[in-house]
């Protein structure tokens, strides 16, 4: 139990607030603490252009990408690249342009999840975004817009961020629940040196996905993967008749909807193998029970993939856990969540993915490196060619899902190469994302590490 004597200040500065939780949040001691540094504290208001969240709206997608605007969520601000997102029309959604992002501002998540941060690369630029994400411009002629997200991305700033929440089920906070918060004002070299960090992470961040899209389009351009049948029919043989590794017998219409029967005819013209024969292992961890310590091997589930980093994971008691070691990933592994968002994939490559225990809702990949590059393997599944073969096999009413001897009955092209100019590449921009995930932290560290020196 926290306990706490209320200042007559404390409430005139929260809008009269009287729930405990917000004077007892760590928030407070995060303000007391900043509040106390002997340098200039301006509020984050003063230092902002704007802070607003965007206008709530009637959303209308649409499937052509030339007449819609990419459309992220305060789920796809964190992603590490931007596939698959939704595009909202530019005919029938009103005054689109207030929802646009632009690159070097610094978004908040502000309703259900809050507090996650992020800075706008140029991958953000001209992409809409939803009411929940908050937009702060900050006004870089008063302080540099990378070293006011580092500070807001610290554990000071977070705890600044998230004290002012309200909502019984679904916590929101508002603009006016922030434009108070109190920025430090460090010396203009330690800020450039902070900024220019998560400069340098958004740049590479940016090359990354460029270099990512490219060899997804490489591959998804070799085959021709559309079918514009909507309905179609199918024979009692190709029911029952299965293939190597899937012999269930299916009777669901998307099982054998078109476009995946036409892309596994056209990938079958040339040099090809199932997945399953190119794998020297394909599994799940089958973790039911879990006990939690402070310090153990990280867990991700299928929420955690395809993001920029991994913050607050738990961690998995070495102890009490069952099969830590073959649960636990590796060097390029490829990772496949078959639980709820079925086809989200990952690699782990010397990166942030490597060392952790991955749950039952993620399949692992260990590939036949002699026969495939793992990161070619990476890049087909992530393109459509592999996600419609992934797609076609789902099943369940309210949580869909895969198995892996479906993921083995994946028919993957084989390039001459081996799959190893792809994969060099895809190894070159892996190691570019963790690189640029080291630089935000570095920088994060360092305002944490300046505040505490002000603190003696």
């Amino acid at each position: 139990m926290k306990v706490a004597i209320t200042k007559n200040s404390w409430l005139h500065g929260s809008d009269l607030r009287l729930d405990a939780s917000f004077h007892l949040s760590e928030g407070r001691q995060a303000k007391n603490t900043i509040m106390r540094l002997s340098i200039e504290k301006q509020n984050l208001s003063k230092l902002s252009l704007k802070i607003y969240n965007g206008a709530r709206f009637k959303r209308v997608y649409v499937s052509d990408k030339n007449r819609g605007i990419a459309f992220m969520g305060s789920s796809d601000m964190l992603k590490s690249d931007f596939y698959g997102l939704k595009y909202l029309s530019k005919v029938y959604t009103k005054n689109i342009s207030e929802l646009l992002i632009k690159k070097d501002w610094i978004l908040v998540s502000c309703s259900g999840t809050i507090g996650n941060t992020v800075y706008t690369s140029l991958d953000f630029d001209g992409k809409a975004a939803s009411q929940h994400i908050m937009r702060i411009i900050p006004d870089n002629s008063k302080i540099k817009s990378g070293y006011l997200y580092a500070y807001l991305s610290s554990k000071y700033g977070y705890s600044l961020l998230t004290q002012g929440t309200y909502g019984a089920v679904i916590q929101h906070i508002e603009p006016e629940h922030i434009e108070n918060i109190p920025v430090p004002i460090f010396h203009e070299n330690k800020q450039l040196e902070i900024h220019n960090l998560i400069v340098k992470s958004a740049e590479l961040r940016v090359t990354a996905n460029k270099m990512l899209e490219d060899v997804i389009s490489e591959i998804e351009d070799k085959y021709a993967i559309m079918s514009k049948k909507l309905c179609y029919s199918t024979n009692i043989k190709s029911i029952l008749k299965g293939d190597k590794f899937t012999n269930e017998t299916r009777v669901e219409a998307d099982f054998y909807q078109p476009q995946a029967e036409k892309l596994i005819y056209e990938l079958k013209k040339q040099e090809w193998s199932f997945l399953g024969d190119l794998a020297n292992k394909i599994q799940r961890s089958g973790l039911r029970e879990r006990h939690f310590v402070k310090v153990g091997i990280p867990l991700i589930t299928g929420q955690n993939l395809n993001l920029n980093k991994l913050g607050d994971l738990k961690m998995l008691s070495r102890k009490f856990t069952r099969n830590i070691e073959k649960n636990t990933t590796k060097d390029n592994d490829v990772l496949i969540s078959v639980q709820g968002t079925i086809g989200k994939i990952e690699y782990s490559y010397k990166n942030i993915y490597q060392g952790v225990f991955a749950s039952e809702q993620l399949t692992k990949v260990s590939v036949k490196q002699e026969l495939i590059h793992p990161g070619y393997i990476y890049a087909f599944l992530k393109s459509k060619l592999g996600k419609i073969q992934l797609q076609k096999h789902k099943t369940g009413s309210v949580i869909e899902w895969i198995i892996e001897n479906n993921i083995a009955s994946t028919v993957v092209p084989i390039p001459n190469d081996k799959g190893f100019a792809i994969g060099s590449i895809v190894d070159k921009l892996t190691l570019m994302r963790q690189e640029a995930c080291n630089y935000e932290t570095t920088a994060i560290q360092l305002v944490e590490t300046e505040i505490e020196q002000w603190q003696h």
